[in-house]
């Protein structure tokens, strides 16, 4: 952030969205670590499976999400929606 600069006013109507690709990525991280799983009682043969599962969820969140964009004011209806079909768009492209 430049002096004077607030999480809002430098990333503006995107920040809340912004936010909540930003948690996302975190849970995304942490499953990607078998010890984390073990802290849940869950085994290392089930990790790819989790993830997978984890994957597919997140997918489907971003495209249910798209009854929330208006195209005619090229606007999402809620935040965690815009962040949520951002990460399913990486997910689809990678």
């Amino acid at each position: 952030h430049e002096e004077g600069e607030v999480w809002n006013s430098r990333f503006g109507s995107i920040s809340a969205s912004y936010e909540e690709c930003r948690a996302d990525t975190c849970g995304f991280y942490l499953c990607t670590i078998k010890e984390v799983y073990s802290l849940f009682g869950f085994q290392d043969d089930e990790v790819d499976l989790l993830l997978w599962v984890n994957c597919m969820n997140q997918f489907r969140k971003g495209i249910l999400g798209l009854v929330l964009y208006n195209p005619e004011a090229k606007k999402w209806g809620q935040a965690h929606t815009q962040g949520a079909f951002v990460f399913a768009m990486w997910i689809y492209k990678n």
